[in-house]
């Protein structure tokens, strides 16, 4: 079940990227399905936080956090240039964004579906 952060600065534009979860959360389960497991849009957490901008890298940052799998391991600055160039060109407002994909060990509180 991945988990994202989106960090906005107090500068970007908050209700032009709200209405846009839907399609970052449908591009994020595309890039991050893998071998060993599909990702749907519905497993992908977003939460959007406003935040004090004084040393943020971008007005727009990405946080992702997944589980390690051996192909995302291979995949991952492709997953995150994918996913910028995505939130660019659905907001071409935003001078910058940034992505990070943290892989790890994840647990969750979730039965698994797939009864695995």
């Amino acid at each position: 079940m991945p988990t994202v952060n989106i960090y906005l600065s107090p500068n970007a534009p908050r209700e032009k990227i709200v209405p846009l979860l839907p399609l970052f959360r449908e591009r994020i389960a595309q890039q991050l399905t893998s071998v060993q497991r599909r990702i749907v849009p519905v497993e992908v957490s977003i939460r959007v936080l406003t935040v004090d901008a004084a040393a943020m890298i971008s007005p727009f940052e990405m946080e992702i956090k997944a589980q390690q799998y051996s192909d995302r391991v291979k995949r991952c600055d492709e997953i995150c240039l994918h996913l910028k160039e995505f939130v660019l060109s659905h907001a071409p407002y935003l001078p910058d964004v940034s992505v990070w994909l943290e892989l790890t060990e994840l647990g969750h509180s979730f039965i698994d579906a797939t009864g695995a």
